[in-house]
């Protein structure tokens, strides 16, 4: 089995990826960092931003951890890799026990303009998303949503 980099800055990341095309990244159950894939695996990392994220659930993978009560990679954020910015965000969370997709607070997101995907001092991993999309747009909502988004 080969080692796969760990890309922490843009540069390193950027190099190994196709800018141009989206990438996928999970969080990594062995490393304890995120992986990043475009087809397979191109790095590992602890922190890394896209832009357009959709949030990405597989229900069949879902139901696989529920019947055999073990983890599997089964939920992604997909993107674009942006430059580290800072920008104000919401905290999205999964937990496969208790919701079927991604959360921000109550609400299931399913997109979002810019992620972060953080490794954190403490070990913990978060992701935060700046602008989710939070319910399928009805024509009472779609004034509503920043352009960008749509």
């Amino acid at each position: 089995m080969t080692t796969k980099p760990i890309a922490n800055n843009y540069d390193e990341q950027v190099s190994l990826l196709d800018p141009q095309k989206p990438c996928r990244a999970y969080r990594n159950l062995h490393t304890g960092l995120w992986s990043v894939k475009q087809g397979v695996v191109r790095f590992h990392t602890s922190e890394i931003v896209l832009t357009n994220a959709k949030f990405v659930v597989s229900e069949a993978g879902r139901q696989r951890v529920l019947r055999e009560q073990r983890k599997n990679v089964h939920a992604y954020v997909v993107g674009y890799i942006y430059p580290p910015v800072s920008f104000i965000a919401e905290e999205v969370y999964y937990n496969p026990y208790t919701c079927s997709s991604f959360m921000v607070g109550e609400r299931p997101i399913l997109k979002a303009s810019m992620a972060r995907l953080a490794k954190y001092a403490d070990n913990k991993m978060r992701v935060f998303a700046k602008y989710p999309l939070t319910k399928p747009l009805g024509s009472d909502t779609i004034e509503k949503v920043p352009v960008h988004l749509l």
